[in-house]
Order: C-alpha cells, then sequence, then structure tokens
C-alpha cells in the first residue's frame, strides 16, 4: 500500500470530500490511513464512505496521446502532427467501471466502509483533456448524460460513480436520483465525434546581437495525420467528423525576445502548449493545439 498520493490524487481526493460535505450537508472527516484499495476513506456522521480514484481516457488514447513527440529538428521546416482521437466518453468511463468493479467488494471490506464509490476523474496535467472546459456547459451536460449511460450496465458493485473535472467540478453518473438515458446515438450520416491536436514544429534563426528583428511567417506546413479508432462498434462504421483548417504560424526573433501566434482559417486560435528547444543559434518551437469536442455531440434518448 502507498503511504501517500500523488498530488493529482490529493486534489480530487479534496473535491470529493467537498462534494460529499454538501451532499449530506454534514461535516465530512477523512481517515488519514487510508492512501490505497481504496484511495480515500471519508466519515459523514455514522457513515464510512469508501473512494476508489481512477483517470479516463482509456489506455487506448493514452498511448496515442504521450506518444507525440516533436518532429526531428529541421531548420526553416514546418510541420504538423495531426492526431486525431474519438470522443467516446461513455466508452471510457464503462471501462472504468467494469474493470474496478471487480474489486469493489474488496475495497469495501478492507475499508471497512458503509458505502463504495468510484469517482472517475480528468487528467489535470493537460488541463480538461480531452473533456468541454467549464465555459462549454452544453458540452458537459451531454458528456454526463453520455457517461451515465456508459456505466449503467457495469456500475451495480458501487453506491455511487461519480465524474470530476479537471477543475474540479462534479457530477453524478451513477447512484441514487441518476437516470441514465435509454439510447445515445449520431444524426444520420454524419460522422463520429473527436478531439483534435495539431503539434506544430518550426525552426527560426536568432539573429545576431545588435542586428535588430527578425520575422517569420510559415505556411503550406508538411501535415502527417493519425486517426485512432474508436472502441464503439456503432462509431467506428462512420468516418471521423473533423475539421482539417489551413494553419499559419508568425513569430518575431531578437537576441533577447521572442514571440509568435498560431492563426487558423486566418484568425489567431488558442494555444494548448508550448515549448521552446535552442540548438546554436537557431530555434525550434514546438506548438500544441487542441480542437473540439463539439457542444450537442450525441442524441440523447431519455
Amino acid at each position: 500500500m502507498r503511504q501517500k498520493q500523488t498530488e493529482n490524487e490529493t486534489f480530487f481526493s479534496q473535491k470529493v470530500e467537498e462534494y460529499i460535505s454538501k451532499l449530506f450537508n454534514t461535516p465530512t472527516k477523512r481517515e488519514g490511513s487510508i492512501t490505497d484499495n481504496p484511495d480515500a476513506l471519508f466519515i459523514v456522521g455514522e457513515k464510512r464512505i469508501a473512494v476508489e480514484l481512477s483517470q479516463i481516457p482509456s489506455d487506448y488514447i493514452v498511448r496515442h496521446f504521450h506518444r507525440k513527440q516533436a518532429q526531428p529538428y529541421h531548420k526553416d521546416k514546418f510541420t504538423i502532427e495531426r492526431v486525431i482521437f474519438p470522443y467516446e466518453p461513455h466508452i471510457w468511463v464503462h471501462d472504468v467501471a467494469t474493470r474496478k468493479k471487480k474489486r469493489a467488494n474488496s475495497y469495501k471490506k478492507s475499508a471497512n466502509a458503509d458505502e463504495i464509490w468510484l469517482a472517475i476523474h480528468s487528467p489535470r496535467i493537460q488541463g480538461a483533456w480531452p473533456m468541454s472546459m467549464a465555459e462549454n456547459q452544453d458540452g458537459r451536460k451531454y458528456e454526463v448524460q453520455a457517461m451515465a449511460f456508459g456505466v449503467k450496465h457495469s456500475s451495480s458493485k458501487f453506491d455511487r460513480i461519480l465524474f470530476v473535472y479537471a477543475d474540479g467540478h462534479i457530477e453524478q453518473i451513477h447512484g441514487p436520483g441518476t437516470k441514465p438515458p435509454k439510447k445515445i446515438g449520431l444524426s444520420e450520416g454524419s460522422g463520429y465525434p473527436t478531439v483534435t491536436t495539431h503539434l506544430f514544429t518550426v525552426g527560426l534563426d536568432s539573429p545576431l546581437q545588435g542586428l535588430g528583428e527578425r520575422t517569420y511567417n510559415f505556411r503550406h506546413p508538411e501535415i502527417i495525420e493519425r486517426i485512432v479508432k474508436p472502441k464503439d462498434s456503432w462509431m467506428s462504421k462512420r468516418p471521423p467528423d473533423v475539421k482539417r483548417p489551413t494553419y499559419e504560424v508568425e513569430a518575431t526573433v531578437a537576441t533577447d525576445k521572442f514571440s509568435f501566434a498560431v492563426l487558423e482559417d486566418g484568425v489567431r486560435t488558442p494555444i494548448k502548449e508550448s515549448l521552446t528547444a535552442q540548438n546554436g543559434t537557431t530555434s525550434y518551437l514546438h506548438i500544441l493545439v487542441q480542437q473540439g469536442p463539439a457542444g450537442a455531440t450525441f442524441h440523447i434518448t431519455p
């Protein structure tokens, strides 16, 4: 048993503790000796609630996400690696619930708990990826319903299943008061929903001291595209619904300063992550831009 939780586990455990206190309108005490199998134990009045944490998306997504690597350094070359991921949160939570339910009773017994809960969460290190941001309330509404559908046949061992967003917001997707939809689907003729990442790599030469600034405008990139196939059988029969916009990178570099912007179809776009590597007088800029998920993605049948 691990004696100490990771930083991410501590964050999500605290959010679950706050949720429990608010749900029961009672101060919650955490049992500090429980840190693994299950990940946390909370005492609310006379009730002992064990909580197991687990992260999505599933391994078939994560291994491709972590394979994102900058292209080899090529001076004055503009490359984009585009990875198209299937957006299927109902499958991701189903995978977790199916795997974890085999140990639900042992978690409950080892913590001497009255209830066992499962708290599924997003990866914090990538911000909100791949789930909707807080400002996309339409997206979150459909995600929650899709996830409730995903766990309804694999949740019987847990008293409640929660989903915790990267910003700490919590939604219940199984348990008292939750009504999972009968069916989820897609519009006739539409492709399956996706989250797409673009990893840009450009090389920039810095001018010598006292020679002012150098401006770059990179167009017409070499594009390397990978498509990660969905696990959902009815989604896999469709093509991906994905945008393939035109990208440019504008950059200004001097000896003591550096700035850049990414233009999507001529309009500046938010940048998810960026880093710079140096090789002599050449800077190599690596930029990550994300598209999706969309808002009202699935058709929900209550």
